[in-house]
């Protein structure tokens, strides 16, 4: 029963993994326009937060 639940989990944890590096290719773009923006200003919140998060592709 343990191994089944291990093997369940590490399946969970490897697609769970993949999808974060899909998302993370088709948003390479966005992630350095937030660092930049980051590195200029030291903070991002309210309006403009929302509206450079309101621009993440979700990987399928």
């Amino acid at each position: 029963m343990a191994q089944a639940i291990d093997s369940e989990v590490k399946e969970i944890v490897e697609t769970a993994h993949q999808q974060a590096l899909v998302t993370i290719k088709h948003n390479r773009d966005l992630l350095e326009a937030i660092t930049m923006q980051l590195l200029e200003t030291g903070a991002l919140e309210g309006e403009k937060l929302h509206q450079l998060l309101s621009q993440v592709q979700v990987a399928t």
